[in-house]
């Protein structure tokens, strides 16, 4: 992907770190045009997942958009990276 492409808008951004036993979710959520970031933590125990809002913080569209830009994270779309094989515990994230 050309590192010239910028990106120029975003509804939902959701960053997943997963561990054996829960994850922790970065995600924003476009309203209007305000960008309301969350932290969530998401634990499974007893067979159950749960999805726990830690810490939420906003800011304005342009804002975001230049952070994303600033980031370039246009590359990172669909973004997954998996345990190596036969490795041990490991993090395992998502864009």
């Amino acid at each position: 992907m050309s590192g010239n492409k910028k990106t120029e808008t975003s509804n939902i951004v959701t960053l997943r770190e997963t561990v054996m036993r829960g994850s922790s979710e970065y995600e924003n959520v476009m309203k209007n045009d305000k960008a309301e970031v969350s932290f969530y933590r998401a634990e499974n125990t007893q067979g159950k997942d749960s999805r726990e809002l830690e810490k939420c913080t906003g800011c304005n569209k342009e804002t975001w958009i230049k952070l994303l830009n600033d980031c370039n994270v246009l590359p990172w779309k669909g973004f997954a990276w998996k345990r190596p094989e036969g490795g041990g515990l490991t993090v395992l994230c998502s864009f």
